[in-house]
């Protein structure tokens, strides 16, 4: 490790390590973001709850444009799996693979910020990933809610999660609350 020390390595290059990544280039922080390529946006079909994107936009195409705006700016995108984040005296050491390569590096850092969202488990069904890609399979009654109104749906899941989110949903298809899914 001969690198400098940078103000900040972000873990994970979706949406929100793109966005923290931005920002901190605006106020001129050193920084790095390790990302292994593997955002849960890049499975949506349309995100639809970003200002700007009136008509919504494709996750992938969504990534491709956060990348090209971070262009713009001193930040290294690193392809790389982290492996292991240690606390030294000056902040951290994070240990990765890069994607590749079977190589391991590290990169010592001020600060590290954790944008590595999360990973849905996906149901054991043929193309489940196609699926979600094309917007028949979704995870987030948040994100997808809006997208289901006048629509027949299925709840998919263990009992005890699948029953709330289904007593939660039509919360989220109408101003008023409460109207049943038929």
């Amino acid at each position: 490790m001969n690198d400098p020390i940078v103000d900040c390595i972000i873990v994970g290059g979706g949406p929100a390590g793109l966005t923290a990544a931005l920002y901190l280039a605006r106020f001129r922080r050193s920084t790095v973001v390790i990302d292994d390529g593997q955002s849960r946006a890049s499975l949506i079909p349309v995100v639809r709850n970003l200002a700007g994107f009136e008509s919504g936009i494709n996750g992938n195409a969504l990534l491709a444009k956060m990348r090209r705006q971070i262009e713009c700016y001193d930040v290294p995108l690193v392809e790389g799996r982290v492996t292991t984040i240690t606390r030294t005296h000056g902040g951290f050491l994070v240990e990765y693979r890069s994607t590749s390569g079977p190589s391991s590096r590290s990169l010592a850092a001020r600060h590290v910020l954790l944008a590595c969202g999360i990973r849905d488990k996906l149901p054991p069904i043929d193309d489940a990933i196609a699926l979600t890609q094309e917007g028949l399979l979704r995870f987030c009654a948040i994100c997808d809610g809006f997208e289901a109104q006048g629509k027949r749906i299925a709840m998919l899941g263990p009992a005890s999660r699948a029953l709330s989110h289904a007593l939660f949903f039509p919360h989220l298809l109408s101003a008023g609350g409460g109207h049943r899914l038929r």
